[in-house]
């Protein structure tokens, strides 16, 4: 082992390092290779502020480019590495992403206390307004698929409004007004990073996923009921017509 990589060695293993709450150990590293400027095989433990809180490792590798660019300008060396990233001593859950119970129950409660309205318009010119209340679908409530951190849900939607006007929902169409509101809240920015934002906001104390590039949230729904009723959204209309409402 050179002289640098014994430095290198010393810098990062003689004390944990803490960035964004969590600590930083430096379990192993060792050189790859007898290069005269060598890759390492890089192992960090990263110890939790919390106990069982959500993480993601991508976050870590963030940190730990951060941690390893500071003993390179003070070295004036580049370093070149491989890691390894445990958990509190463990592996990590596959792909990396863990959102714990805590945080799931958190994030529907600031999106049903956030949301209960929605407000789109119809026709380029009218304005629908109903009341939402969100339920996290069966199975899973949250999935690590990619770079999206996705949430499900299902909604329930009432007392529907067109321009300020009470009206009921055609029985015959209902579930042609399901589709074709639930693709008009995807197509509305307004209402979708509306939830978006409910999500990093809430997600912020635990994973900062607005300190990264390459990992995002998503909001995905699907519309249960319709003033009670049971509905299976239909992909047959782009907009709302008169015939949906009574």
């Amino acid at each position: 082992m050179s002289d640098l990589s014994k430095i290198i060695k010393k810098m990062l293993m003689s004390h944990p390092f803490l960035e964004n709450g969590c600590e930083y150990h430096f379990i192993k590293v060792e050189p790859d290779g007898d290069k005269i400027a060598p890759a390492y095989n890089i192992t960090v433990n990263v110890i939790l502020p919390k106990k069982n809180q959500s993480y993601a490792t991508p976050v870590f590798s963030d940190d730990i480019i951060e941690i390893i660019d500071n003993v390179s300008k003070y070295l004036d060396t580049s370093i070149s590495y491989h890691e390894k990233i445990l958990v509190n001593g463990k592996q990590p859950v596959k792909d990396g992403v863990y959102i714990s119970p805590e945080k799931e129950q958190k994030v529907l409660k600031e999106i049903q206390q956030r949301i209960q309205t929605a407000e789109l318009i119809t026709n380029k010119t009218n304005w629908l307004k109903f009341n939402i209340h969100w339920e996290p679908s069966n199975g899973y409530f949250s999935k690590f698929d990619g770079d999206y951190i996705t949430f499900y849900f299902y909604v329930k939607l009432s007392n529907f409004k067109i321009n300020g006007k009470t009206v009921s929902p055609n029985l015959d169409m209902i579930d042609e007004l399901a589709g074709v509101v639930s693709d008009m809240m995807y197509d509305s920015d307004r209402f979708k990073d509306e939830v978006e934002n409910i999500l990093y906001s809430t997600l912020r104390d635990e994973i900062n996923l607005l300190k990264i590039d390459n990992l995002y949230v998503q909001p995905l729904w699907h519309v249960k009921s319709i003033d009670g009723l049971d509905v299976h959204p239909t992909a047959n209309h782009f907009d709302i017509n008169d015939e949906m409402f009574t």
